[in-house]
């Protein structure tokens, strides 16, 4: 014997809400653009001006001079190496990895090219950005500098300072953690946003600049750049949960939350790693070579 059930009014508005719904994300997902990490040989030089951060208009907050970058010092294919380090350093996670100048469209920015000294800082720096908590990484536009130099050819050296830079602007700590990206441990190169909690601190364990006794840099940025492909998965879960679609999706989803990050911190709050001031603040993290005697991180040369 064959039921013919009518479906019920509530079963029709559930059904076109689902197919609205679907539409909607494949539009937003069709337009949705991946944030944008750009890095620059600077093959023309690079000039900036000290200012209010926006990459865009390369102006930078960190500076205390109007400066021009020299070129990348080991040509076009070394450079190269270093972006594809760089890429896949971040290969997890949603961003866009390039070398080619995004314009005026919101960008992170990483310029590599001659020493500190060359930009008005102490010699010796490596790698130097903006740091704050609470980094909105949709209206973010900042840029750091990559100080090729110090470590002669080396391009897996050089993309893991400005792996490093780039996490410090977008909110994450150093860490004593061997092999990870923001490790403040000298080791080898290239290196990974590690799934592991560690302490925070460069040669000593100490509080984490955005609160919590420890990081973990691989969760902590899945929550600033999920990994590509899951925003739209994310909101038809809670598209089909908001419609009743299933109970079961409900307990099994998962929601990383950055636990290390203290709400209650000023969104502008900034440090700057030095041996005899380490609780000052000044909106720069910097990272030294290691044969320096007032080394804050230690960076191996080659």
């Amino acid at each position: 014997m064959v039921i013919d059930r009518k479906p019920s009014l509530a079963d029709c508005l559930v059904s076109i809400l689902i197919a609205v719904a679907a539409a909607a994300l494949v539009a937003t997902s069709a337009q949705a653009a991946s944030p944008i990490l750009f890095l620059d040989d600077c093959s023309t030089g690079c000039a900036y001006t000290p200012g209010a951060e926006d990459s865009r208009i390369n102006r930078s907050s960190i500076l205390s001079q109007s400066v021009v970058v020299p070129a990348y010092p080991f040509g076009s294919s070394s450079f190269q190496q270093v972006v594809e380090c760089v890429r896949t350093t971040f290969a997890p996670f949603d961003v866009d990895v390039t070398d080619v100048d995004p314009g005026t469209a919101v960008h992170l920015e990483i310029a590599i090219g001659g020493l500190s000294q060359d930009l008005g800082f102490q010699p010796g720096i490596t790698t130097i950005g903006p740091f704050s908590c609470n980094v909105d990484v949709d209206t973010a536009s900042r840029t750091g500098f990559t100080f090729p130099v110090l470590f002669g050819d080396d391009p897996a050296a050089i993309c893991g300072v400005s792996a490093l830079t780039v996490g410090s602007m977008l909110g994450l700590d150093y860490e004593i953690l061997e092999g990870d990206v923001m490790s403040s441990q000298a080791g080898s190169y290239p290196r990974a946003f590690l799934d592991q909690a560690a302490p925070c601190g460069e040669f000593s364990e100490r509080q984490c600049a955005c609160g919590g006794p420890t990081q973990n840099s691989f969760q902590q940025l899945l929550v600033i750049l999920p990994e590509p492909g899951s925003a739209m998965t994310i909101a038809a879960l809670g598209v089909l949960v908001a419609l009743g679609g299933t109970r079961r999706l409900r307990r099994n989803a998962c929601v990383c939350e950055n636990s290390s990050r203290d709400p209650s911190r000023d969104d502008t709050a900034t440090r700057v790693r030095d041996p005899g001031t380490r609780s000052r603040r000044d909106g720069t993290h910097r990272h030294r070579q290691h044969n320096d005697p007032e080394a804050v991180l230690p960076t191996p040369l080659p």
